[in-house]
């Protein structure tokens, strides 16, 4: 591929990188200190987001980011070097 046509392609994500490809309408968020920090959540009211609290001890409200945490610990943290146990 010519030189100058890779010059083309670098420049198009600088365009978008400090646009988010998605902004979801809602967030539910588990009560932990990086989740309800003032940054996040100034960020989600610009972005017009909904941040709803789960409630406390209740992994199913949210199931998918559960499973999707189970997921990346059985299949690809323990292949990681020097992965000591399930927990960083």
């Amino acid at each position: 591929m010519p030189y100058g046509r890779l010059l083309a392609l670098d420049e198009r994500p600088s365009q978008g990188a400090a646009r988010p490809a998605t902004v979801p309408e809602m967030i539910v968020i588990d009560l932990g200190r990086g989740s309800v920090s003032a940054a996040f959540l100034t960020d989600c009211e610009t972005l017009g987001v909904s941040v709803q609290p789960a409630p406390p001890r209740s992994p199913t409200a949210k199931g998918s980011t559960e499973h999707t945490f189970g997921s990346i610990n059985a299949l690809f943290a323990q292949h990681v070097a020097g992965r000591t146990g399930p927990t960083p």
